[in-house]
């Protein structure tokens, strides 16, 4: 090699290796059984960033390390390369420029070692960016109300969140990645979370769906707590579950439900005959005795007022007269002096 310890003397043999070592983008750095520096290509003075003036034949492995820390700002630059290359190391140190540094010592046959040097802040970048936005998504994922889990295409756990394992009865962390949809299953019958249903038919069940087409179902937990369950494939293979707490919802639809009924009850049980309107004009509301009471002319649940005043007037059910001044008589609101009044039907 020559003195310069960039060039290749091909004179010295092996010139084409060092022709190839020379057009590497990474640095090489070679030792001799000495420790000292016989050869360094030009890409690892540009990544390191040492002077011209520090590029001396010979300089030892810890003088590198010495000059190298030095250009860095970084004082431990020496205590993390050893002091001779018997050995394999590697390290990574902060260069000039702020980078960082990538350093693998290879020990050689005859006793020295060669130190390849990489670049390798773009890929630490990238590292802390993906790392950066995994945590956000885990906080995000954290704070959610409603449970969510991912399965791959072979049925085990890739993520869940800690809102997952609530609302499926399981204490926190019971859910571990790579565990078994049918693990999953087992741990919450376990739990006691089937005891108001048949726990082995409900796994079974639940292990037969498929997950390539989408899914919904709600359960009522043995809590009374009432979930829903949806799930729907994912493009890589697999599929996605999301659990949410529709406790107070289903509560709000059974009271209606159960007032509804209530009143329809009543309504069934009064000997007159009522019908509501909606805010739309249309019938909301009929009980049996006004369509035992109008038998002949019976309304029906959605039929608007115009509709049946028209028909009414139409066929002779206002008795004789102007059709249109029927219509307007009869059509009249609850504010018309008009709108309390009794007639006869045709039938007497």
């Amino acid at each position: 090699m020559n003195e310069d310890l960039g060039q290749p003397d091909p004179a010295a043999g092996g010139g084409l290796a060092a022709v190839a070592l020379a057009a590497l983008p990474f640095g090489v750095l070679v030792y001799d059984a000495g420790h000292r520096l016989a050869y360094a290509n030009e890409a690892a003075w540009r990544l390191t960033g040492l002077e011209l003036a520090q590029r001396s034949p010979g300089l030892p492995l810890h003088g590198f390390a010495l000059l190298l820390g030095h250009a860095a700002g970084e004082t431990k630059a020496a205590e993390l390369l050893p002091a001779d290359c018997g050995r394999p190391f590697h390290c990574l140190l902060r260069g000039r420029d702020g980078g960082s540094l990538d350093l693998h010592g290879i020990p050689l046959a005859d006793g020295g070692c060669c130190v390849v040097v990489a670049d390798v802040t773009r890929h630490r970048a990238a590292a802390a960016a993906a790392t950066a936005l995994a945590g956000r998504l885990e906080a995000v994922l954290g704070q959610l109300a409603g449970g969510v889990a991912v399965y791959d295409a072979a049925g085990r756990v890739a993520l869940n969140n800690p809102a997952y394992e609530a609302l499926s009865g399981l204490p926190r962390g019971a859910i571990r990645p790579g565990m078994h949809q049918s693990e999953v299953l087992r741990a919450m019958a376990d739990q006691g979370e089937f005891a108001n249903l048949d726990g082995e038919a409900r796994i079974i069940e639940r292990r037969a769906v498929d997950r390539s087409r989408p899914q919904a179902y709600q359960r009522e937990r043995p809590n009374g707590q009432v979930v829903r369950h949806g799930s729907q494939p994912i493009p890589a293979g697999g599929w996605l579950v999301e659990i949410s707490d529709i406790t107070a919802v289903q509560r709000a639809e059974d009271e209606a439900r159960r007032r509804a009924a209530l009143l329809d009850a009543v309504l069934a049980a009064m000997p007159h005959g009522v019908v509501v309107f909606g805010p739309d004009q249309r019938v909301a509301m009929v009980n049996d005795t006004y369509q035992s009471i109008m038998a002949g002319d019976t309304i029906a649940v959605g039929e608007h007022r115009d509709e049946i005043a028209r028909r009414r007037a139409q066929s002779g059910e206002y008795g004789a007269g102007e059709a249109a001044a029927l219509i307007r008589e009869n059509l009249a609101g609850p504010d018309d002096r008009a709108a309390q009044r009794q007639r006869r039907r045709p039938n007497g």
